[in-house]
């Protein structure tokens, strides 16, 4: 695979709270390797803006001198909880510089598993010491080219700023896409028409890699030629809500695979009085045309 160095394009900002807690833990983790999870926005101009890291449990990673990971189920379970928008990981190197062709494949791999989402960003915090010590970051861009998966764009250490506080204008504030109440009128709804199958507390929201794009995920079952195939169904909720299109995804439970079955105006949910009898026409659409659907090949699906 060939993967294009662009043009630099976005800068960082960094919270320094945020920043003092990644340094201790290099300065903690004599001799090996450690990291975390990053989160916060992206914004105009392709301003990125981390606000906070979260420190996995010792029980929950992996630490080498050579080699750090964070357990796959854990990382899903803060992603899921967690309000910002997930920005990919960090970790330290003992003084060898940037992303190491493991880091690079684990991109792949992030895109493989989350077709979803369009972005990711690896921040290498490469450590000699609590004096000596670099902040390396590569954002990466999911590709509609099958020959590169993603574009690289580096982020120059000119463009990297550690602030005490972050602050954003009046336009930026703004909430954007769907508000958090009509998030949790939809649960609700959800749970009322899928009683017999799930409760509230199945369905999870996350966001997605477009700014203000939120993501409801919930369980079901199907019975495909009398094998029982437990799935998820994803709702992508545009951030032009109420405008532009309501995507609905069928996808495996890691997430891996998946493929969008159907697509409405988002307006559907707009409204109070149409949340529920657009629920109600998709749960029938799930019984009735999916277990067809799923009956054939992807090719076909795909056309």
């Amino acid at each position: 695979m060939t993967n294009n160095h662009e043009t630099i394009s976005y800068s960082l900002q960094i919270l320094k709270s945020v920043f003092n807690v990644m340094i201790n833990e290099a300065e903690n983790s004599n001799g090996v390797e450690t990291g975390g999870m990053l989160f916060g926005r992206v914004g105009k101009q392709n301003k990125i803006s981390v606000l906070k890291t979260v420190i996995p449990p010792i029980e929950f990673c992996t630490k080498e001198r050579y080699y750090y990971e964070i357990e796959p189920e854990y990382a899903k379970k803060v992603v899921k909880n967690e309000p910002l928008l997930y920005l990919g990981n960090w970790h330290k190197h003992l003084g060898f510089g940037g992303p190491s062709s493991g880091d690079i494949g684990e991109v792949e791999e992030f895109f493989e598993k989350n077709p979803h989402l369009n972005l990711i960003m690896t921040t290498i915090l490469d450590y000699r010491s609590i004096n000596d010590h670099e902040l390396i970051i590569e954002v990466y861009e999911r590709s509609t080219n099958s020959f590169q998966p993603f574009s690289i764009y580096c982020i120059d250490s000119n463009d990297i700023s550690i602030l005490e506080s972050i602050t954003f204008d009046e336009q930026e504030n703004k909430e954007i896409g769907i508000s958090k109440n009509k998030i949790e009128r939809i649960k609700k709804e959800l749970a009322i028409v899928y009683k017999d199958l799930f409760s509230i507390s199945d369905i999870h929201e996350f966001s997605g890699s477009t700014p203000g794009e939120k993501i409801l995920s919930f369980p079901y079952y199907f019975k495909i030629n009398g094998i029982s195939l437990n799935l998820l169904i994803l709702l992508s909720i545009p951030p032009e809500y109420p405008d532009g299109q309501l995507f609905i995804d069928i996808s495996s439970l890691d997430m891996s695979r998946n493929f969008t079955f159907d697509k409405h105006p988002a307006s559907v949910i707009d409204e109070e009085e149409l949340i529920n009898p657009f629920l109600s026409l998709l749960k029938t659409t799930l019984e009735d045309e999916v277990p067809e659907m799923l009956k054939k090949p992807l090719w076909k699906i795909m056309q």
